[in-house]
């Protein structure tokens, strides 16, 4: 007997955060070449791809999760989707079934399982969610045991992980926004980092009386596409304030400087839009996800495609 009460629904995306801010420039600022740990980041952000067939079977392998045996993987018809009935009430047998048949899911069926911990940290969860439903009597509701499966998995960090039953819903994921300081421009000398104040550079000594300051400090462009730099964190606020020593060859100055959540914009109305700029055609696109899904209505999205077609044609005419 199965009882599946508790309903896993785990979706996993890539997401590709690019977090820029323009500033504006000064008479201090002119434009430069890449920064050497900016270039690096780019590189060690690059996917390069190996000829070579052994050696990219030997990378495939390190992304394997390193199960010693699967023993306890779940037959695809034993993975069940929806619940029999709706209860309120279960039995404390049910309960302890339902708890190992979720770590066993995630297990062989959740890519995060190693990322977030692997067995260490997943049968550590298991156990003490026992613990707590050992103290139980015959009978449990469904609401106990999902507070007693929730308070016991907030390491994972997924924005896409959720544990559900029919009334309760719950994301373990804690939010966290990037806050930063537009106003302040810094820039770079060698390792240091300054602001100019009265044609004086000021070097920036700590920040929270951290000499690490790199962690406070994040590259950006600027209107005029120059490389700068801007205090900022990720919070899980959207507001914070840091304390600031600058120090110059003459003078010590401390500031508190606010840092604060930059709500994105919202998109305009159109999202789609094919335009020229002297005599180039331009295709814009910022949504991929569809404006209307009434049939009344030709989507955007078609346009965007269409518009493919549309300049390969223009392509084969010119050439």
């Amino acid at each position: 007997m199965r009882s599946k009460n508790i309903v896993l629904i785990i979706a996993i995306s890539i997401i590709s955060l690019l977090l820029t801010s323009c500033i504006p420039t000064n008479t201090f600022n002119t434009k430069e070449t890449i920064p050497l740990e900016i270039v690096q980041i780019i590189k060690n952000n690059r996917n390069i791809s190996k000829n070579n067939a052994s050696e990219k079977m030997k990378e495939f392998k390190t992304k394997l999760y390193k199960y010693e045996n699967f023993d306890d993987e779940l037959a695809p018809e034993n993975i069940a989707m929806k619940k029999d009935e709706i209860v309120s009430t279960i039995s404390l047998s049910e309960a302890i079934e339902d708890v190992e048949y979720m770590f066993n899911v995630l297990k062989y069926a959740y890519p995060g399982y190693e990322y977030f911990g692997g067995d260490k940290t997943f049968l550590s969860a298991k156990d003490k969610i026992l613990n707590n439903l050992s103290s139980f009597n015959e009978e449990i509701t469904l609401d106990t045991l999902f507070n007693t499966i929730t308070t016991n998995m907030d390491f994972i960090q997924d924005g896409h992980f959720y544990i559900y039953t029919d009334k309760n819903s719950y994301d373990p994921c804690k939010e966290y926004y990037y806050l930063n300081n537009e106003d302040m421009q810094i820039n770079k000398d060698g390792n240091r980092f300054y602001t100019i104040n009265g044609n004086e550079k000021y070097y920036i000594d700590s920040i929270n009386g951290d000499k690490n300051i790199d962690d406070y400090i994040k590259p950006a462009l600027s209107q005029d596409g120059s490389i700068v730099y801007n205090l900022g964190i990720t919070y899980p606020d959207r507001y914070k304030s840091v304390d600031v020593i600058f120090k110059s060859s003459k003078k010590t100055i401390t500031k508190n400087i606010p840092l604060l959540y930059k709500f994105p914009k919202q998109l305009d109305n159109v999202g789609y839009e094919k335009y020229e700029i002297g005599g180039t055609s331009i295709v814009k696109n910022r949504r991929m996800l569809p404006m209307s899904y009434d049939d009344k209505i030709h989507d955007e999205l078609d346009d965007f495609v269409e518009s493919a077609k549309e300049f390969k044609l223009v392509y084969w005419l010119l050439y």
